[in-house]
């Protein structure tokens, strides 16, 4: 086995080693959740959902075939552990295809590139994250190798170049929309480059081969822009405050920069040590004269503006990019990641380069830059994976909640959040319910006819239903909260954190039907009640009650549904707002009938005739409200309660 190999076969163990170590830890992200739950969808919602996202189904489509293997942490983030792995020996490639096989300097770029890849914090960071940044990269790395190595002037546009090209660029587009800026800085040089192809016949032949294959590459991309030009141009319609100005602009650029290098604990410092290292590699480039070095064609004087050419223009694009996305979305150090293959060629240019003048200022340089790319490592900030967190997200909370609340598998669970439903759906158990969704809080809220088709779907069937809502009914998620209020029967909510659980019952055993005139001076009366006449303790008791108001009412009352055994002692009750707080008594109409749900839930053990009452209370003072004939509930009828 050559020395080169065996050199980069080196690197690739040590990559997977960095990579390796704490991969199961800290527990999911948030955003990982999202990975999850998405990647487990029908292909037409998973489409449907990314169309409005900032990222491709690509990522999702191949984590959906992964999670066969498992879904711990672990199983799940060593899918990108591979792919960043992979992004090793890609690199080595892409430096040797950027110089050209036989240039002198060839290896020894194509080797720093590869160890930069290696140990890279972004890179590192990113392979340890269960999301589709790692695939872009190597996306990316191929798509150079294809594409450079498409234009050597001997064996123009071989087939696996182009490839590798088309395949490469297409891995990158799906999976992360801006990789299209570094792949458009890439393209640029290629165009720059592809001039020394035309003057021969066999070099003309080799770009009509390189353009079909671009071609293709539209071809195959084109049909997912037209289905998502309009939700994403939506999506930038209604985020976009302004125009980014000249000095957010500059502030955008620099972060951009400093994300790019990851200077997350060296800092400042290092960014300018990277630019000086890029910088002084170039100078002395250029007055560097000795055949062979640095020239796809041999020629006699190093002129390294073309090959500097293409890192400038990769990284200069995404990095503007980046920062004019910020209007319509939001700024991520992840967001740059589509450059970081062209610092690493860079920076491998440049150590060499400087290596070439003077053996002990290359090798100064390429310590210095081993330093910088390793202090985020050793520090812990790429492995304690923080710029993935905000709060005290605990991804495993909602299933022991479940579980502890007495959920159980022939119920269903609905989140109004993927990345909630992603999170349960990792660390729930066997005997834990399934889930469905309704997709109504950022990053993107779907159309409500189509999250109602699928409640509909998914709640006909069990009879309880558990609902969690991020943020409870604000925003977007008041119509997924209205809609379980008017078609479930709540049995009890609680707050646990930013997430309203909830409890529901599905009716439709026999009912008794009643017809009441139970009035209030208030101007309350109950006209109607609907209720089972026997009921197994293992399933709950829905009621329905019909209320109308005789006049516009002032303040919010609170309905009770309570259940009373022979002994008159309490054995259930659900005391809420009308229609779980969706209806509220203020809001009413006068002579309007309102339909009023509710559900209870029986102790183990129950059994016999149990007395059903209902009744008004001003959650204020907690004090009931007395009916016109002075009492303070009605006397409904009665349930039998059969083990």
């Amino acid at each position: 086995m050559k020395q080169s190999t065996l050199r980069w076969l080196a690197l690739v163990l040590l990559a997977f080693a960095l990579r390796v170590y704490s991969l199961q830890s800290p527990p999911l992200a948030w955003d990982e959740g999202w990975s999850v739950a998405l990647s487990q969808l029908p292909f037409s919602d998973l489409a449907y959902l990314t169309a409005a996202d900032v990222h491709p189904p690509g990522y999702y489509l191949l984590l959906r075939g992964w999670l066969a293997l498992g879904h711990s942490e672990f199983v799940i983030r060593y899918l990108s552990l591979l792919i960043g792995v992979l992004a090793v020996p890609l690199a080595y490639q892409a430096a040797r295809a950027w110089l050209g096989r036989r240039d002198g300097w060839a290896e020894g770029v194509g080797l720093l590139a590869a160890g930069y890849v290696a140990v890279a914090p972004l890179l590192v960071y990113y392979s340890q994250v269960a999301r589709m940044y790692a695939l872009c990269v190597s996306g990316v790395l191929l798509a150079v190798w294809g594409l450079l190595r498409s234009l050597d002037v001997e064996r123009p546009a071989q087939w696996s170049a182009l490839f590798g090209w088309a395949v490469g660029a297409l891995v990158a587009l799906y999976s992360f929309y801006y990789s299209a800026l570094a792949l458009v800085g890439l393209a640029l040089y290629a165009l720059w480059q592809a001039r020394s192809l035309w003057p021969t016949a066999a070099g003309r032949r080799g770009l009509t081969r390189l353009a079909l294959a671009t071609a293709a590459i539209a071809v195959v991309y084109v049909p997912w822009l037209v289905y998502a030009v309009g939700p994403v141009t939506e999506r930038v319609a209604d985020r976009t405050e302004g125009a980014v100005t000249v000095a957010h602009l500059g502030d955008l650029l620099g972060a951009g920069l400093y994300a790019l290098v990851f200077a997350y604990g060296p800092g400042w410092p290092a960014v300018w040590a990277v630019a000086l290292v890029v910088l002084a590699g170039a100078v002395v480039g250029l007055s560097k004269k000795e055949k062979g070095i640095g020239m796809r064609d041999g020629s006699s004087i190093l002129n390294p503006y073309p090959l500097i050419l293409l890192p400038f223009l990769a990284v200069a694009l995404t990095l503007v990019g980046v920062a004019l996305g910020t209007q319509a979305h939001m700024f991520a150090a992840r967001y740059t990641i589509a450059a970081s293959p062209f610092i690493a060629l860079s920076l491998a240019y440049a150590v060499v380069a400087l290596g070439a003048r003077a053996r002990r200022l290359g090798v100064a340089a390429g310590l210095l830059v081993l330093g910088l790319a390793v202090w985020p490592l050793w520090a812990g900030q790429v492995y304690a994976k923080g710029l993935e967190r905000s709060g005290d997200f605990e991804p495993w909370a909602d299933a022991r909640a479940l579980r502890a609340a007495g959920a159980r598998a022939d119920d269903v669970v609905v989140f109004n959040l993927l990345s909630l439903a992603g999170a349960y759906d990792v660390y729930r158990q066997p005997g834990d319910p399934p889930w469905t969704y309704a997709q109504r809080w950022d990053p993107v809220t779907e159309a409500w006819p189509r999250a109602e088709a699928r409640l509909q779907q998914a709640t006909a069937s069990p009879w309880r239903v558990w609902s969690l809502l991020y943020k409870g009914s604000v925003g977007g998620n008041a119509q997924l909260k209205e809609w379980l209020d008017g078609h479930l029967y709540p049995v009890r909510a609680e707050w646990r954190g930013d997430t309203l659980t909830a409890l529901y019952l599905r009716g439709g055993e026999p009912r008794a039907d009643v017809s009441l005139d139970a009035a209030w001076p208030e101007g309350i009366t109950l006209t109607e009640a609907h209720y089972p006449a026997s009921a197994s303790p293992t399933d709950g008791i829905t009621i329905d009650l019909k209320w109308q108001a005789a006049r516009e009412l002032d303040r919010d009352y609170t309905v009770f549904v309570h259940l009373y055994d022979a002994s008159g002692r309490l054995v259930a009750q659900h005391d809420s707002p009308p229609r779980g707080g969706s209806r509220p008594t203020s809001r009413w109409s006068s002579g309007k009938p309102v339909t009023d749900y509710h559900g209870l839930l029986l102790p183990p053990g129950s059994s016999g005739v149990l007395s059903l009452r209902v009744g008004l209370y001003d959650p204020a003072t907690d004090q009931r409200l007395r009916l016109t004939d002075g009492r303070d509930m009605v006397e409904m009828g009665q349930i039998m309660v059969q083990p």
